[in-house]
């Protein structure tokens, strides 16, 4: 899952660190609505991300 830029997420359970970052045994979570917008939105397999407008 490292590979994808995933959206923020809309739950974070556990700690977080002062500068924002998650320590591990912190764990996010996405609605599945969020997901299924973010994945709408994806680039499909080969796409040329570098030529968008």
């Amino acid at each position: 899952m490292s590979r994808y830029k995933l959206p923020p997420p809309d739950a974070i359970i556990g700690p977080i660190n002062e500068d924002g970052s998650l320590p591990r045994g912190t764990t996010r979570g996405w609605l599945a609505e969020t997901i299924d917008e973010w994945n709408a939105e994806r680039p499909g397999r080969g796409a040329r991300t570098d030529l968008r407008d």
